[in-house]
């Protein structure tokens, strides 16, 4: 972990660095221990082996006890798998499975608007920031396009956050 760190400039942080090594599991490769494991992790296990060994494995029918953390956890391993995965739920999976893996989508496109929002109200703090606006006009037009997707005060905070370059 030391070696992530600039301890050489900065030798009187080293006393304050834990002292342990990270162990690196590539889960694709733990097919001994896959029947040993009793949680929902087992069905990422089983999904990343399949994968490795089969870029058009589709996984037998899950019976998952916390759906949303396995489809986070897949969609940041394997982006590319949860296409492939969201065809199976749609052609093979339960009634409850398919919908949870609409809500899933739903409000991670959702997160996908709230993201591109937040963004376009930054840009245009930052655009009339640089301009000649008061930060009173600044905040009335920001409202007007934002106002329905923000409150009052998160919009203050995005604008104190842009004033200091955050």
């Amino acid at each position: 972990l030391e070696d992530l760190f600039d301890l050489e400039n900065f030798p009187e942080l080293k006393q304050y660095m834990p002292k342990m090594e990270i162990k690196v599991v590539e889960v694709a490769y733990l097919e001994e221990e896959l029947d040993k494991m009793t949680s929902d992790f087992k069905h990422v296990a089983s999904y990343l082996i399949n994968r490795r060994k089969n870029k058009n494995y589709q996984p037998d029918d899950l019976e998952l006890k916390h759906f949303e953390d396995f489809m986070n956890l897949i969609s940041a391993l394997d982006h590319e798998g949860v296409d492939q995965f969201q065809e199976w739920v749609s052609d093979n999976g339960n009634e409850e499975v398919k919908s949870e893996m609409m809500n899933f989508i739903d409000r991670a496109e959702a997160r996908g608007r709230d993201q591109e929002r937040l963004e376009g109200l930054n840009n245009l703090i930052i655009i009339l920031g640089e301009s000649d606006f008061s930060d009173e006009q600044i905040f009335a037009k920001v409202k007007s396009r934002y106002g329905k997707y923000f409150t009052d005060e998160e919009i203050k905070q995005f604008m104190d956050e842009a004033k200091l370059g955050v």
